[in-house]
């Protein structure tokens, strides 16, 4: 592959770049990067005057169809959990060679130290923000800056169970799907097992039923935190990725391929088109089966490579995503309110576009350089969890 320009170089830091020459799956960075973008316009058009009020279905209710298509979070999310789901299969191997005590390490160690450092950047931006935002402001964007957390906000948010306990928003309110994907975790494991008998088929129709099963128990008791709701998301992103293979050589064909590709453009374009009802089955069904479409396209061998710009700066913002999610509300909440004193009377079509042009960039600097951070705790991870007989890698 050819080498990036000096320029784009300059732009990746070391361990991304990397990253991209070595990674075979460049197009699951790609989706990723397109995910997180869709997060930050999300969470700018929701900070945009006119549309900042503190109740989504606000927003649900206004009669402009263009919003579906702006107020792209919930998709991303989804899209999110299918990635998560597709690169642990494709990392997994052989399942009898899982070992669940490495597992949590190195999971813990690539997502809690940089959550913890967003916890305390944003409880030392409480303050700052006291300052900036106009008396008495009730908006989406308030809450996580001005709700005091007590006690139990700060045991439910540093434990990760803030969507089991009904916490208040604080700290970060788009930090809810965090927890969520963390206690997927916990049913991994299980779902490995599932994977373990010699039948690929009879393993698949394990894991669809134990994901099906929770679905079912977390709709009839109406349990919180949406994770047994939605894990059948991360698994049908498992069943992907463990695959891989068949789903290639399906996809082979440009027929099947572009069979996929517009049933994956239908199932995006139908829920944004006009209300679709669907009975019990989850209001995101759509979403989850369009991301299954694009995670399954993304995970076979591609030839593609980032020749352009653009092509490079997503792979990048693919390996950035984690970071980006968790800080770009930070710009968010420095930006917006002093946006509101300045150009109070700005329509909202100037306001968002100048609000994204500057929380986006500033974002993905900011990302760039934690991925640092994070690299060197997910190195720390993979070191503790090897076996102390294996010698480590020169």
């Amino acid at each position: 592959m050819a080498r990036p320009p000096a320029l784009m170089r300059a732009l990746m830091s070391g361990s991304a770049l990397q990253r991209q020459e070595q990674n075979r799956f460049l197009l699951l960075d790609v989706a990723r990067g397109v995910a997180a973008v869709l997060v930050v316009i999300h969470h700018c058009f929701r900070a945009t005057p006119g549309y900042n009020s503190a109740r989504f279905e606000t927003l649900k209710e206004l009669d402009l169809t263009w919003t579906s298509f702006v107020l792209l979070g919930s998709f991303a999310v989804s899209l999110f959990f299918v990635l998560s789901g597709a690169s642990f299969g494709l990392s997994l191997g052989t399942p009898e060679r899982f070992e669940t005590r490495a597992f949590y390490i190195k999971r813990f160690f690539r997502i809690y130290p940089a959550y913890l450092l967003s916890i305390l950047a944003y409880w030392t931006f409480r303050p700052i923000y006291g300052l900036i935002r106009e008396p008495g402001l009730s908006d989406w964007l308030s809450p996580q800056f001005a709700n005091e957390p007590g006690l139990l906000g700060w045991v439910t948010y540093l434990t990760m169970t803030f969507n089991l306990a009904g916490t208040p928003q604080c700290f970060n309110t788009v930090l809810w799907s965090l927890p969520i994907e963390v206690q997927f975790y916990l049913f991994f494991p299980l779902l490995v097992a599932c994977l373990r008998p010699t039948n690929r088929w009879a393993g698949n129709a394990l894991v669809i039923g134990l994901c099906g099963c929770a679905w079912l128990v977390g709709t009839a008791t109406h349990t919180p935190g949406g994770t047994l709701q939605r894990l059948w998301e991360f698994g049908g992103g498992l069943l992907i990725g463990v695959n891989r293979q068949p789903i290639a050589r399906l996809l082979a064909s440009k027929f099947a391929a572009s069979v996929v590709l517009i049933a994956a453009c239908a199932l995006f374009l139908i829920p944004r088109v006009g209300p679709i009802s669907l009975g019990p089955m989850p209001a995101n069904t759509f979403d989850v089966l369009c991301g299954f479409g694009i995670v399954a396209s993304c995970a076979g061998p591609s030839r593609w490579q980032p020749s352009s710009g653009a092509g490079r700066i997503l792979v990048a913002t693919g390996a950035y995503s984690y970071s980006l999610y968790l800080f770009h509300s930070l710009f968010i909440g420095l930006v917006a309110p002093i946006g509101y004193s300045l150009a109070s009377d700005w329509h909202p079509g100037a306001f968002f576009p100048i609000l994204l042009a500057v929380v986006l960039p500033a974002s993905w600097l900011l990302a760039r350089q934690l991925f640092r951070v994070e690299s060197a705790f997910i190195d720390l991870g993979r070191r503790l969890a090897r076996p102390a007989n294996r010698p480590t890698p020169r």
